[in-house]
């Protein structure tokens, strides 16, 4: 069964599903939801998981350093840290792959 990659509208609202984990990081995001789905387009559902869970446990890092600070700064996702995690995973679906894939949905196969 091929199943193919998440479009536009299926890559937001996994976003915006994975993001609801934690309503404050939804909520106070310093980056576009649409941004993000821009962004991971060619990108898996499970690549995407893992993408802002990634960005997620960024998150909780910073925090863990600013009380070990003892700075009472507050953390945000930025771009810088989605696109930092987001340069560091791979597509899991190469070029070459997803056209044989479509080669094969089309019945070219």
């Amino acid at each position: 069964i091929y199943v193919t990659l998440p479009d536009e509208s299926a890559r937001k609202f996994l976003i915006v599903k994975e993001l609801s984990v934690n309503e404050s990081v939804l909520r106070n995001s310093k980056i576009s939801i649409d941004y993000m789905v821009n962004k991971t387009n060619g990108y898996s559902c499970a690549d995407i998981s893992s993408i802002i869970g990634k960005c997620l446990d960024e998150l909780i890092n910073q925090e863990v350093e600013n009380k070990e600070k003892k700075v009472m700064n507050q953390v945000f996702l930025t771009k810088e840290i989605f696109d930092d995690v987001l340069n560091k995973c791979r597509k899991t679906v190469d070029l070459e792959t997803l056209q044989l894939f479509e080669s094969f949905k089309k019945g070219e196969l």
